[in-house]
C-alpha cells in the first residue's frame, strides 16, 4: 500500500519543479538525526527528509506534505547520483558523438529520477515538537540500473533512427535531369516540313 502510495505521488511530480524543498542547511533535531544513523544503510541508500507541521486539516494532510517534501528531497539528491552515472557512462562515448547526447542529458535524468521514485522506501516516520517528520529511501543500486537503462534506451534509440536514415538514403535512386526542349530547332523543322510540302503541291 505504501508502496502505492509512493509511485502516485511520484507520478504527480513529474515537471513540477515549484514544489517545496526541503533545505540541507536546516539543522536536523537529534532524533531525525538518530533515526536516519538507525534506519539508513549509507553506504547503499540515499535518503530524502520531508517534515510538516501537525494541523487540524488531520493526518492524512500532514503525512501527504511530508512525504511530498521528503520525496523532492531525495529527488535531488538522486539528480546528484544520476549525474555521476551519465558521466560514468559518457566517458566510454568518443568525443564527437557525445555532442548527440548533451543536449538531451537533463531530460534523460528527469525521466531516470522519476521512474526511480516508484521505488522508494519509507524507512521512518516520527513525531517531534509538533513536526511530522517522513524518511525515505533509495536504492544506488537501483538509480545505478535506472540510469544505465536509460542511456542504453536511448543509445538504442538514436541507432534505429540513424538505421532508418541509412535506408532511406540507400533507397534513393539517381534521377537523370530532363533535356531542354530548343523551341527554335522545334520551329526550323516544322517549316521545313511546311516548305517540302509546298513543293511537292507545286509539282
Amino acid at each position: 500500500m505504501k508502496k502505492a502510495m509512493f509511485i502516485l505521488l511520484a507520478t504527480t511530480m513529474i515537471g513540477c519543479s515549484g514544489l517545496p524543498t526541503l533545505s540541507t542547511q536546516n539543522k536536523q533535531p537529534s532524533m531525525a538525526e538518530e533515526k536516519i544513523a538507525n534506519t539508513v544503510d549509507i553506504n547503499r541508500e540515499i535518503y530524502g527528509i520531508g517534515k510538516a507541521r501537525i494541523s487540524s486539516a488531520g493526518p492524512f494532510v500532514t503525512e501527504e506534505r511530508a512525504r511530498e517534501q521528503a520525496l523532492n528531497d531525495l529527488k535531488g539528491k538522486m539528480n546528484q547520483k544520476i549525474d555521476i552515472y551519465f558521466q560514468q557512462e559518457l566517458s566510454l562515448v568518443d568525443s564527437y558523438s557525445k555532442r548527440i547526447y548533451t543536449s538531451s542529458l537533463k531530460d534523460l535524468r528527469d525521466y531516470t529520477a522519476n521512474i526511480a521514485l516508484g521505488n522508494v522506501t519509507e524507512k521512518a516516520s516520527f513525531v517531534n515538537d509538533g513536526m511530522l517528520y517522513i524518511i525515505v529511501t533509495a536504492s544506488l543500486e537501483d538509480i545505478f540500473k535506472q540510469s544505465k537503462y536509460t542511456f542504453v534506451e536511448y543509445t538504442s534509440d538514436l541507432i534505429k533512427r540513424l538505421e532508418t536514415v541509412k535506408a532511406n538514403v540507400n533507397a534513393m535512386e539517381y534521377i537523370a535531369p530532363i533535356e531542354n526542349v530548343n523551341v527554335n530547332s522545334v520551329q526550323s523543322r516544322e517549316e521545313k516540313m511546311i516548305e517540302d510540302e509546298e513543293e511537292l503541291l507545286v509539282k
